[in-house]
């Protein structure tokens, strides 16, 4: 720097292999909720990069993106700021909002914060205040989940039983809930759920009748597709139909309305997430709470699933319970707004 003999490096994170094998005394990270969702990059790249002089010193920089990674574990940016926060001799943790640059404009920043406001409940005080939320780094399709949401739910054997399915290839997968509104208010309860090693009707079938023995108590929604798709059979057919006849029950038991959008959807089960009063997932529904967590979704809103490969793009559970809501939760979607 000048004729100090100094030198600045300005490194990509795209290709992270071009850091390896350097120190510096200053390492600054600009959009660190970002760059340490890479948690391989942070422990065994930048970490190294510090060991050269003991003066140096990291400074990571950026809007927060979510407590939590894909896999579950706590984001390293999270990880670092806590740290200061609660005092540790090595870290310190600063926190500004967007009204705190002066080369801001107040009306500017309202404006933004009223917009994000509507297009994701609950994120202006991620992108405003700088707040760590409880949500998954990304850009997942449920940002607005949380663990609050996650526990035992009941289990009302003479209650209604409501099935939501998703016909794949392989596996056929569905969940089963409870949904009811009594003197402390509504109630929605996802108890159960499966993913049928051997994608057949006659096995959908005995699952549903395992669950709720006393068929007039079942209703079924799911996937559209479900009127149009044969799957291992020789000719056309109807799968709801089939499964109708499997379990004995009337048509009136099932209603499966057109698939909704991925956009319009992800609003609607953001919305549940963020406003129903009493919305939970049962501990041992695995499939669903992982869905919810690392499902991400495209530029425009639309669920990714062209590489079923990676976790973050196979929403077998996710869509049934975007189905479940917008069958049997729009009634209470549509009154909670007005």
């Amino acid at each position: 720097i000048g004729d100090r003999g100094g030198y600045i490096d300005f490194r990509s994170a795209d290709k992270p292999e071009n850091w390896e094998g350097f120190g510096y005394k200053r390492i600054f990270l600009n959009e660190a909720g970002i760059i340490l969702k890479n948690k391989d990059l942070y422990v065994k790249t930048v970490l190294p990069m510090l060991m050269d002089y003991p003066e140096s010193k990291l400074y990571a920089i950026g809007t927060p993106k979510g407590k939590k990674l894909r896999d579950g574990t706590e984001h390293p940016f999270f990880t670092i700021a806590r740290r200061g926060e609660l005092g540790h001799p090595n870290y310190r943790t600063l926190t500004f909002s967007s009204y705190d640059n002066p080369l801001l404009s107040k009306t500017d920043i309202d404006e933004l914060a009223d917009e994000i406001a509507n297009m994701e409940p609950g994120l202006e005080d991620q992108e405003s205040w700088g707040k760590f939320l409880d949500r998954v780094a990304g850009n997942p399709f449920a940002f607005a989940f949380e663990d609050r949401h996650i526990g035992k739910a009941q289990r009302r054997p003479n209650d209604l039983h409501y099935f939501s399915i998703d016909f794949n290839v392989e596996p056929f997968c569905a969940i089963a809930a409870h949904i009811w509104q009594d003197a402390q208010g509504h109630h929605a309860h996802t108890f159960t759920e499966t993913a049928l090693k051997v994608s057949s009707i006659e096995a959908m079938a005995e699952w549903i009748r395992t669950t709720c023995p006393m068929l007039h108590l079942i209703r079924i929604t799911g996937d559209r597709n479900g009127y149009n798709r044969a799957i291992g059979k020789n000719g056309p057919t109807i799968l709801y139909n089939d499964l109708q006849r499997a379990l004995n029950i009337s048509k009136a038991q099932i209603e499966v309305p057109g698939n909704p959008t991925h956009m319009q959807s992800r609003e609607d089960t953001n919305y549940v997430l963020a406003n129903h009063p009493d919305y939970i997932i049962d501990t041992t529904c695995t499939g669903l709470i992982s869905d919810y967590r690392g499902v991400e979704v495209d530029g425009q809103g639309k669920i990714m699933k062209s590489d079923r490969s990676k976790a973050n793009q196979r929403a077998d559970f996710l869509d049934g319970g975007r189905y479940m809501i917008n069958t049997y939760l729009r009634k209470w979607i549509q009154q909670s707004r007005r």
